[in-house]
């Protein structure tokens, strides 16, 4: 179980490859490194300074994992699976968005997103999908998106009816969800230690 706010991450009993997971924003197998990045747990609280915002937090994970696991990485692009957010042929049906603060929550078994660019939208469909989603749109801007996908929230991840109706859900917007090889950026890592530094 994690939990992450402005005030502080909180991981219980995680494996690093889920904390990369976080820094990086990538999926699992585009991680690749020492074995007990999957076969150690780790509690850990990491306290956000104030003001931090909400996009601040990978970068802040890279950093701990940098200076409390001395962990060295790099990435390459490799080509792989991903879905490709592309324009359906009738074109996009988006809503500008209304001035309100960047956010996702769900609601009714819908998922909304106020004041999203179609990048952050697409990075949060990987989270439920099998391969990561790459938006391919060209359309710039903020939007108000309210994805209504059959049978509401998943109760596990993957779920292969939610990711379904996750596909058939963005059609509704006037988008495409289209399998494609592609470059893919993978996380390396090139070392590290089991046991983290003390506070």
């Amino acid at each position: 179980p994690s939990s992450m706010d402005l005030r502080q991450v909180r991981y219980t009993g995680v494996r690093l490859k889920s904390v990369l997971q976080d820094a990086y924003n990538v999926k699992r197998y585009q991680i690749s490194g020492p074995d007990w990045l999957e076969t150690q747990h780790y509690d850990i609280v990491a306290r956000l300074p104030e003001g931090a915002a909400q996009e601040q937090i990978p970068a802040m994970l890279q950093t701990l994992l940098a200076e409390r696991f001395h962990m060295k990485v790099h990435t390459e692009l490799r080509q792989d699976r991903v879905y490709a957010l592309i324009v359906a042929k009738n074109g996009p049906h988006l809503k500008e968005a209304a001035g309100r603060p960047v956010g996702m929550e769900f609601h009714d078994g819908r998922i909304e997103f106020t004041s999203a660019t179609l990048d952050a939208f697409a990075s949060v469909l990987s989270g439920y999908l099998d391969y990561p989603v790459l938006d391919m749109t060209g359309i710039q801007g903020r939007f108000d998106i309210m994805l209504a996908p059959e049978g509401g929230p998943p109760n596990t991840i993957p779920d292969t009816n939610f990711s379904s109706a996750i596909v058939s859900a963005v059609g509704e917007l006037g988008l495409k969800l289209e399998t494609r090889i592609a470059p893919l950026e993978h996380v390396v890592v090139d070392g590290g230690d089991k046991i983290p530094t003390e506070n």
